[in-house]
Parts: C-alpha cells; structure tokens; sequence
C-alpha cells in the first residue's frame, strides 16, 4: 500500500513537473530562470524545461549547451546527499537520514534515486520502531517475572488481604497483557521463519503468565527445531558429535527459562542421540522436575488459602503438566474446580429477597 502511494505521488509529481516546464520553455529570458534553480539544486526542472526549448527559441543554443554541466551537477548534488545520509544510517538514525532525503526531494521532487532510498529508509525506520518496540516488551516481561515472588510476598504476609488481593490481581491482569503481546509477537516471528526469537519470545510469554496459545506455538516451533536437526543428521550435513554443545545451550536455555517441557524433549533428544553424558543431565534435570512441581505446588497452595482460586487453579495446572501423575496436584485441582463451580452456580441463583 505504502509503494503504491509513492508511486502515485511519483505520477503526480510527473505530470506537474512537465507542465510547468512546457510552460517556462514557452517563455523569453529563460537563462535567468535557469540559474536560479540552479543556484537551489533544482535540476530536474531546469534540464525538463531545456529539453522542451523549440529550435528557434532565443536561448535554445546557450540552454542546450549548458545541459551537459546541469547534469554532472545534479549527479554530483545526489551523491553527496545520499552520502551524507549514508552517513547518518550507519548509526541507524534513520528519521535524520529521511530529513535529509525528503528535503533533497523538495529540490528534486521526481528523482527516482532519492525516491527508492527514502522508500529504503523508511523500511529501515519502521523495523528499527518495531525492534525497539519487541525490546521494550521483552523487558517488560522480565520486570513481570522478576517481580512476582515480591508480588506474592506482599499477598501473603499482608495485613489487609482486600488491599493486597486488589494489588495482586492487577498485577496478574497487566502480566496477562503482557504475555498475550508476546504471544503476538513470536507467532510474528514463527510467520517470518525466525525460530529461534519465536522460541525465545514465547517462552517469555509462558513465563509472564499462563498462555495455552504460546505453548501451543512453542510445541509447534520445538518440534520444527528438533525436524531441523534430524534432517541435518540424515543429510550428513552436521555430525553427530558436533551437535552435543548445541543441545546442551539449547537445555541450559530451557531451564533458565522455566520451560521444563522444552528441556525435557531435549534430554530424550540427548538420549535418542546416545550420547554417554545424557545421563547426567537427566538426573540433574529429574531433580530440577520434582523442585519445580513442588514449588509450584506450594505456590497453588498459598494462593487458594489467599482466596485467588483461579490464580491457584494456574499454579497446579502448570505442576500437573511437569507431573501428570501426581494426585495431590490432581486432588487439589479437583477441589478448586468444584470450588469455583459452585462460586458461579450460586452467582447465577435469584435472591431470596428477590424470590416472589
């Protein structure tokens, strides 16, 4: 859409140029006129205007000699111009580069040269706007995620449990937010074929707050990865050994992360490898599991007694996924679940007060 209207505006501009040179090239005392767009860079006009000159206007010789120097040194102006703008995207200040850009094009309004590197520069500026933008959200994220254990702290240990829960669930609201953006943003990614900041984006989005659409990406990005190395492994591109140091960044990363989902496909990536040092890690990742389902766990537990069932119903339910067998967590789920059902039924019965 954005090309299509520079090309208008090129048309446009077109045909407004050549009308006022046919009209100036029908004029006495052209040389004049000549040296004043000179003198302002307007070149274009100039040359347009001598080339519609007739062979008996008074000037046509004196003009027509004068072309060859109009030209150089319109060649000469749009260098520099383009020069001194190279200069500035090489800091990627890209705004700075368009002024320069768009007001050569007040001189030189119909210059492709000038035309096709703003359209360049604008397409810079605008990734540039939507790379700060996914920097400022992925920090966002982090703040969310490094400030829950405080968030959950300040709930428990409150004196005034209305306040806090208050606080907290507009905490949780903006986390949500949060994490609903980053889903946007790495299916963006997933769409562009960037696995790698789709992974990383959606498992920020996992971690800010619960987000089945994030997981179900993020499976669907993981899987693609995994495809990715069996291929290379079957198209002999990459040896088997010089994978290991891969899946083991790729696992650091995962439990980092809190995606223990992700970590444990690569340790039975590891052990499909037959790696000898897998075993290690699955022991050491084994450990991690059971700590985290019972942080998790405890974490469900303070937040039920807390009165924030559905936030509690989260907690479990992300145990549960890492420890599908447990039934304590399934206990406690069924609990919350009947809890909040009988919360809506009741909500949705008439009053007494209101019975006729």
């Amino acid at each position: 859409m954005k090309n299509n209207y520079l090309y208008v505006l090129f048309l446009l501009t077109f045909i407004s140029f050549s009308g006022c040179a046919s009209f100036y090239a029908q004029q006495a005392g052209l040389v004049g006129q000549v040296e004043i767009w000179r003198e302002n860079d307007q070149y274009d006009i100039a040359l347009e205007t001598i080339s519609k000159l007739e062979a008996d206007h008074q000037n046509y010789q004196q003009l027509k000699a004068l072309t060859s120097t109009l030209e150089k040194e319109r060649s000469a102006f749009i260098k520099k111009v383009l020069n001194d703008a190279d200069g500035l995207s090489a800091t990627q200040d890209w705004v700075g580069a368009t002024n320069l850009i768009d007001q050569a094009l007040q001189r030189l309004p119909s210059a492709p040269e000038l035309i096709e590197q703003r359209r360049y520069y604008d397409d810079k500026r605008l990734a540039r706007v939507e790379m700060d933008k996914a920097a400022i959200l992925i920090a966002k994220a982090k703040y969310f995620i490094t400030a829950r254990p405080h968030q959950e702290s300040m709930l428990y240990n409150a004196n005034s449990r209305f306040f806090a829960s208050t606080t907290f669930n507009n905490f949780n609201s903006q986390a949500k937010q949060t994490s609903r953006e980053l889903y946007v943003l790495g299916a963006r990614y997933w769409q562009d074929k960037q696995a790698v900041q789709a992974r990383e984006a959606l498992t920020l989005s996992i971690q800010t707050a619960p987000n089945s659409l994030s997981e179900d990406l993020l499976s669907e990005v993981l899987a693609f990865e995994q495809q990715q190395r069996r291929d290379a492994r079957n198209n002999n591109v990459k040896k088997i050994d010089d994978q290991w140091p891969e899946l083991v960044q790729s696992y650091k990363n995962r439990i980092e992360h809190d995606d223990y989902l992700g970590a444990e496909r690569i340790i039975n990536e590891m052990s499909a490898l037959g790696f000898e040092e897998t075993k290690a890690y699955k022991d050491r990742f084994e450990l991690l599991k059971l700590q985290r389902v019972k942080a998790l766990t405890q974490r469900g537990n303070k937040l039920y007694n807390s009165g924030l069932i559905a936030e509690a119903i989260e907690s479990w339910e992300q145990a549960q996924r890492l420890a599908p067998g447990n039934n304590t967590i399934a206990q406690n789920l069924e609990r919350a679940r009947t809890f909040l059902g009988n919360l809506e039924r009741w909500s949705d019965e008439p009053n007494s007060s209101e019975a006729p």
